[in-house]
């Protein structure tokens, strides 16, 4: 009786630690997603550098996938025993000590929850190398173009700004400010047009606060401060009209500070204040600057590397991966290679042609398609991928559902049959449609003008390699988690050699699409775009030559 009170109390004890463990997962999750970015070196909150709809999908989907991670620790946990048994090697280094997972009414059930929730916690509020998911908050930054957008924009304001006309006599009809109406027209260093662009940018900077802008109420941004400098300016600058020296001295050793200053916040206030990406390109039009087109290039080039390296490893995998599964077991290499069952290849490679090649062609397909129709994208980047997820997550469990009911069957097609199947094909078909992001992603950083290219230099190598082998670890251990947790729960996947061609053919697949993405896609600076100007004329719009591309 003792014992049974005190298996409920510990079961009961683990449900409340995995609720609070939710509660503070959102809570940090949040905090992390908002902390502030060092926007060209001074510290910044998120929320300001992007447009408020994609900030907050991409608040969001951090949240989402803290909570999922979270859930999916505390879940699959209770697989180790049986991924120690995957493994080979593993058993003997562990041995029996990673039995006590599986003991669901031990108080290490108990245990394990706290040290699972409080380990989990900690990633959430500490950054570390290696650390998940802080590496996928920096993605869904890339993603909805937090930095990049206001690095480009705060740059063409310094070196790209054209003030409207009825601005220039506004400002040149003040006699506070010491602007002549000629002063807009000279050289972009020159400091008197730098003076009169500045007090352009403050006038606009203070119309729009008047208006209570939220961002002026962050402690990161302090406007009285910027605007007492500017009347001290003001006067720095009349005394050096006035013949002055040491006037004209102090004048240019602040006036680049002010001017980063008001850009900054111009800058901020133009990406908080847009609605979409037409709504932005069209206010930065108005204000004097141009950030560039906003068509799409197109991405069939792109696609098609693609779907040629998918075609070749869909077809190679099985094979490659069941004669190296022989030649681990101590074949020879001729019998490894002349060996093999082809029928049995066969099955796996039509697996994978339904369950990975068919809904990565049919997520590139649509996008082409859709290029066709409208080359300018009008939504938010996160919205896209949510779309791509959910089109290849389910063209593969579709094509999985039909391999297992009409290609090979195993007994009469039912409703109880079709279920079966379905909750059986969908694990798989996670891993194509997270890879049907990761690749399209990368497509995008080539083919979008707002969005950053892939620097192809060799003091990225490293980095590109490292994530290509990062995202097919990630997705090799989340296919033997499925195999470990089907093994458990239907006593399937019994043969090893059924194993290891799996596994093999996934990571083969995987990996030739992340180096692909990384290395395969070349820009293309002596083509012509859709507008038909070349990719590299689409993207640089000015004379800052070191803007950084982004407005998604």
């Amino acid at each position: 009786m003792i014992t049974a009170m005190q298996d409920q109390w510990y079961f009961f004890g683990s449900i409340a630690v995995m609720l609070c463990g939710v509660v503070f997962c959102r809570s940090y999750s949040i905090d992390v997603f908002g902390q502030t970015v060092a926007a060209a070196g001074v510290p910044t909150p998120a929320q300001y550098l992007v447009r408020r709809v994609p900030f907050m999908i991409g608040k969001f989907v951090f949240i989402g996938f803290c909570i999922f991670a979270y859930v999916f620790a505390l879940v699959f946990y209770r697989e180790l025993p049986t991924l120690v048994e995957l493994m080979p090697g593993a058993k003997a280094v562990v041995g029996d000590k990673i039995k006590v997972i599986e003991d669901k009414t031990h108080p290490s059930l108990l245990v394990v929850t706290v040290a699972v929730t409080a380990t989990f916690l900690t990633a959430v509020r500490n950054d570390f190398p290696g650390n998940v998911l802080y590496r996928f908050r920096s993605l869904v930054y890339s993603m909805i173009s937090v930095t990049f957008a206001y690095d480009r924009i705060r740059q063409r304001l310094l070196n790209s700004l054209t003030v409207p006309g009825d601005e220039r006599l506004s400002l040149s009809s003040d006699p506070k400010l010491g602007i002549a109406a000629t002063d807009f027209d000279l050289p972009k260093a020159d400091p008197a047009r730098e003076w009169a662009e500045l007090a352009y940018m403050r006038g606009w900077v203070e119309e729009r606060r008047a208006q209570s802008s939220d961002i002026f109420a962050d402690q990161n941004f302090d406007p009285d401060r910027s605007h007492h400098q500017f009347i001290a300016l003001r006067q720095l600058v009349l005394g050096c009209k006035a013949g002055d020296a040491e006037a004209c001295t102090a004048k240019d050793s602040i006036l680049n500070d002010v001017r980063e200053q008001y850009a900054r916040y111009m800058t901020c206030l133009l990406l908080t204040s847009s609605t979409s990406r037409q709504s932005l390109h069209d206010s930065c039009h108005e204000v004097g600057i141009d950030i560039g087109p906003l068509t799409v290039e197109n991405p069939m080039l792109y696609s098609a590397i693609y779907l040629i390296a998918l075609a070749v490893t869909v077809v190679c995998g099985p094979y490659l991966s069941a004669v190296g599964y022989d030649l681990w077991t101590g074949h020879d290499l001729p019998t490894a290679l002349l060996g093999q069952d082809l029928s049995y290849v066969k099955r796996w490679l039509i697996r994978g042609l339904a369950s990975y090649f068919t809904p990565i062609c049919f997520v590139l397909l649509v996008r082409n398609v859709l290029w066709r129709m409208s080359p300018q994208r009008t939504h938010t980047s996160l919205v896209t991928y949510g779309w791509i997820l959910l089109l290849a997550f389910g063209v593969s469990l579709l094509g999985g559902t039909l391999v297992s009911l009409f290609v090979y069957p195993v007994g009469a097609v039912d409703w109880d049959r079709l279920v079966t199947v379905l909750w059986g094909n969908a694990p798989w078909s996670i891993s194509p449609a997270l890879t049907s992001i990761y690749i399209n992603y990368y497509l995008d950083r080539q083919a979008d003008p707002a969005w950053d290219d892939i620097e192809q230099t060799r003091q990225t190598f490293v980095a590109r390699l490292l994530s290509a082998l990062g995202f097919t670890a990630a997705i090799v251990v989340f296919t033997i988690l499925v195999l470990a947790y089907q093994h458990v729960v239907g006593n399937i996947w019994s043969m090893e050699k059924t194993r290891a061609v799996v596994v093999g053919t996934v990571t083969l697949m995987t990996m030739t699409l992340c180096l692909v993405a990384q290395f395969g896609l070349r820009k293309r600076r002596d083509g012509s775009g859709a507008d038909g100007n070349s990719a590299l004329d689409r993207r640089v719009v000015g004379a800052a030559p070191d803007i950084v591309r982004s407005t998604s």
